[in-house]
C-alpha cells in the first residue's frame, strides 16, 4: 500500500469533492464516508470553516491519494476502512474531511479531501518538509498490521503512484538514517573517539577536521558524505563532543526540549538514560569483518560487551529459565497492548467529541436562522440570504437525532473543556506507550542473544497464538480459493 500523491486544492472544492464522490466509481455512492462534515453540503461547510482561519492562504483543502496493490487480498469496504483510519490518525480529529473508495481501475484506491483549516482551532493545516514520511508510516503500519504490502519509499518520491514506485529502484533518506546513528551512538560512548569507533561498527564511514564532520554509509549505497552540521545544531562537531562528555548537559538539553512542548508529563517518563540492549552479531556472516582483522576485533569484544549486558539484564530481572524469560515477555507485551487498547479508545472519545462540538456550535449558531424559515411567508428573498446557515442547521440537526444527542441545553464550554482534557491524557499515553515498547524491543534483544548463546529457541505465547491465527486465515483463504 502506498500513498500516490498529495496535492493541494486552490481553486474550488466543490469540482474535486464531486470528481470523488461520482457514483461510476464508487459502486452507486456505497463506498463514501465523512468526518466532520456531511457528504452533500462539504463544500460548503469547509469553506465556512476556512473563513474563519487564523491566517489567510490560497490552499483551500488538500486532495490525497491512497493506492493499493492489485496483489493485495482487500475488499473495497475493507479499503473504506483502512483510508478512514488513516485519514483519523494523520488528521488528529482536527478537520472535515470526505473520502471516496474508488474500484474503477484494476488496483482499488482511496481518494481523501480534506480542509486546509481546522473546525478546532481554526489553524492553517501544516506541511512540513517530513511530511510525507509521517504519512507513510502511519500508512505503512496500517497496512502491516492488516497482512497488506508495503512499499519502501525515498526522498523524492511524492507524486509518484503504486506502480511507479515499483517499477523504479528504492532509495533511502541518508541524512535521517544518520541522524538515528548518532543519537544511538551519542547515548552510547563516553568519549568522542569511541563514538567514531561506534559509529564505525555500525558501517559508516567518516572525515573531520577541526570543525567539521561527516559521515557516509558506503557500504549501504551512499555516494556522498553528510555533514553533520546540516542535520540539526545539535550535530555540529562541537555540540556532539559536548554532548558526548558532559552526559548531564545533555540530560538537561533534552529535559529543556521536553518540558517546552509537554509540560503535563514528568522527565523521567520521557528520558531513557539507559543504554539500549544491542543484539549479538554474527561475526562469521559479516563480511567487512572477513576483509579486516580490525574490524573482526571489534566485533568480538562487542559481542563480549553484549553478552555481559545481557546476563545482567537476565540476574536483575530474576529470569534464571527459559520459561521465565517467556513468561516476562508475555507479561512486557501484554502491557504493550492494554496500553495501545486504552489509547485507542480515548482517541475514539476524543473524535467523537471533537466531532460533536463542531455540530453542536452550528445548531447553537443557525438554529434561530432556521426555526425563522421553518415559518409560514418568510419570503423567497430571506431563504436565499441565508441558505448556507439553514443547510448548516439542518446538517447539524440530523447528526443530533442520529446519534441521540439531548438538544435542550448543549454545553459547548464543557465539551470544549473535556476535550482538552483528553489531549492532556493522550500526551501521557503517547509517552507511556513509547516507554513500554523501548522495553518491549529490550526484552526482546535480551532473548535473541539468549536464543544465540544457548542455540535453541525460546518459545513465547503470543507470537505461538499470532502464528496460529495467521496459518488458520492462510487455511480458511486456501478454502475460499477451492471452492471459487
Amino acid at each position: 500500500m502506498a500513498i500516490s500523491k498529495i496535492k493541494p486544492i486552490k481553486s474550488t472544492l466543490k469540482k474535486a469533492l464531486d470528481y470523488i464522490m461520482n457514483p461510476e466509481k464508487t459502486e452507486g455512492g456505497q463506498l463514501i464516508s465523512s468526518f466532520g462534515c456531511s457528504e452533500l453540503t462539504a463544500d460548503i461547510e469547509m469553506q465556512l470553516t476556512s473563513g474563519k482561519a487564523r491566517n489567510e492562504s490560497e490552499r483551500l483543502g488538500y486532495h490525497l491519494i491512497q493506492s493499493f496493490s492489485p496483489e493485495d487480498d482487500i475488499t473495497p469496504e475493507k479499503a473504506l476502512e483502512l483510508g478512514k483510519e488513516f485519514a483519523d490518525k494523520l488528521l488528529d480529529g482536527k478537520y472535515e474531511y470526505v473520502i471516496a473508495t474508488h474500484t474503477d481501475r484494476d488496483h482499488i484506491h482511496n481518494h481523501i479531501i480534506f480542509n486546509s483549516t481546522s473546525f478546532v482551532d481554526y489553524k492553517k493545516y501544516h506541511m512540513p518538509y517530513w511530511h510525507k514520511y509521517r504519512m507513510f508510516n502511519i500508512n505503512d503500519k496500517i497496512c502491516r498490521d492488516n497482512n497488506l504490502s508495503v512499499i519502501e519509499h525515498k526522498s523524492g518520491e511524492k507524486g509518484k503512484n503504486w506502480h511507479e514506485l515499483n517499477r523504479e529502484g528504492r532509495g533511502t533518506n541518508w541524512k535521517h538514517k544518520i541522524k538515528e546513528a548518532i543519537d544511538k551512538a551519542v547515548k552510547e560512548a563516553k568519549d568522542y573517539e569511541e563514538f567514531l569507533h561506534i559509529m564505525e561498527m555500525e558501517g559508516y564511514e567518516y572525515e573531520e577536521s577541526n570543525v567539521l564532520l561527516k559521515f557516509r554509509a558506503g557500504a549501504e549505497g551512499q555516494i556522498k558524505f553528510t555533514r553533520t552540521r546540516t542535520i540539526g545544531e545539535d550535530y555540529t562537531k562541537e555540540m556532539l563532543i559536548k554532548r558526548i562528555e558532559d552526559k548531564q548537559f545533555n540530560m538537561e538539553r533534552v529535559q529543556v526540549t521536553n518540558s517546552r512542548k509537554h509540560k503535563s508529563v514528568s522527565v523521567e517518563n520521557k528520558i531513557r538514560t539507559k543504554r539500549s540492549m544491542n543484539l549479538i552479531i554474527d561475526i562469521s556472516k559479516n563480511t567487512k569483518a572477513q576483509q579486516s582483522k580490525g574490524y573482526e576485533h571489534a566485533l568480538v569484544m562487542a559481542n563480549i560487551n553484549t553478552m555481559a549486558r545481557t546476563m545482567n539484564y537476565l540476574q536483575q530481572n530474576g529470569l534464571t529459565t527459559s520459561e521465565k524469560l517467556s513468561a516476562y515477555m508475555a507479561e512486557r507485551h501484554s502491557v504493550v497492548e492494554a496500553l495501545e487498547r486504552n489509547f485507542l479508545n480515548l482517541e475514539s472519545e476524543r473524535k467523537a467529541l471533537s466531532e460533536k462540538i463542531k455540530f453542536s456550535q452550528n445548531y447553537v449558531k443557525y438554529k434561530k436562522v432556521a426555526m425563522q424559515a421553518r415559518r409560514k411567508n418568510v419570503g423567497d428573498e430571506f431563504l436565499k440570504i441565508h441558505r448556507d446557515e439553514i443547510m448548516l442547521f439542518n446538517v447539524a440537526e440530523i447528526y443530533m437525532n442520529k446519534n441521540g444527542i439531548d438538544t435542550s441545553y448543549l454545553d459547548i464550554r464543557q465539551m470544549i473543556a473535556e476535550h482538552k482534557q483528553l489531549l492532556e491524557k493522550r500526551k501521557i499515553f503517547n509517552f507511556e506507550i513509547k516507554d513500554a515498547r523501548e522495553k518491549m524491543k529490550e526484552i526482546e534483544n535480551v532473548r535473541n542473544n539468549v536464543e544465540q548463546i544457548l542455540g535453541e529457541r525460546i518459545e513465547v505465547e503470543y507470537e505461538k497464538k499470532a502464528k496460529s491465527t495467521l496459518e488458520e486465515n492462510a487455511k480458511y483463504t486456501d478454502m475460499e480459493k477451492e471452492d471459487f
